[in-house]
């Protein structure tokens, strides 16, 4: 009878769940086979798992899927800790058509870097920063991702192509002009495909899609860090490329 109401009840200032949780939450209380020690956490589109134990006074939290492990948060206003990855990873990922979001996709590997939750019914994202989390609408979130991923982007080519260098005699890379032109084309691709982000519509639009939906994809970590740390809290409310 409660959601058959024509003027839905307001959500408590109080009430730190998403509205999308909140909705499966109204739904699975009509579930006859609900198991009341399950909590909703969230994936692409906040699916119910089996959480067998959060310990809310550190950061690790263990699921049916994974263990969370995070031993520092790295803050969304920040560059992203990379350090998980590998060299030969860093080649693939500038030798890559779709640089941008494979780049994303290695980036959200590392736990630290858990600091973003999708929220597409409302078009914002959580995003952690300052101790805290705040409200930032996707665009935004979209255009800063983009900027961090081309800043990191440019020095692990620079790290690349170091190393490259590194490993042949000077003398054999003068006759190796096509590598060199390689380079050379690697590197305007790096800054062509952030102009054209931002000059074209379509494109940017494209983008956007594809960066939102990586974040949504893998943003079950970012979920139960929050509820793990920040759930009696208040918060702040205020294909590739």
């Amino acid at each position: 009878m409660h959601l058959k109401r024509k003027i839905p009840c307001k959500k408590d200032i109080n009430n730190h769940y998403s509205d999308v949780e909140i909705d499966i939450l109204n739904k699975d209380q009509f579930n006859k086979k609900k198991n009341n020690n399950n909590k909703i956490e969230s994936g692409k589109s906040f699916e119910k798992q089996n959480i067998t134990n959060i310990t809310t006074n550190n950061t690790t939290t263990t699921t049916n899927n994974f263990i969370l492990n995070i031993e520092n948060l790295s803050p969304f206003n920040q560059d992203w800790d990379i350090d998980h990855i590998s060299h030969k990873e860093q080649k693939t990922v500038i030798f890559s058509n779709i640089m941008y979001t494979l780049f994303l996709k290695l980036i959200l590997k590392n736990d630290n870097n858990s600091n973003v939750i999708i929220d597409k019914k409302n078009q914002k994202a959580l995003i952690y920063q300052n101790n805290n989390y705040e409200e930032l609408d996707l665009d935004k979130l979209v255009d800063n991702s983009m900027i961090k991923l081309n800043k990191q982007l440019k020095n692990i080519y620079d790290k690349v192509q170091k190393k490259f260098n590194d490993e042949y005699e000077p003398d054999m890379l003068k006759y190796m002009h096509k590598i060199e032109y390689l380079f050379k084309d690697i590197e305007k691709d790096i800054d062509d495909k952030f102009k054209n982000y931002n000059n074209t519509n379509k494109i940017k639009n494209d983008v956007i899609k594809y960066i939102i939906d990586i974040y949504q994809e893998n943003q079950n970590k970012a979920l139960l860090y929050l509820k793990s740390n920040y759930q009696n809290n208040e918060l702040n409310n205020g294909k590739g490329y």
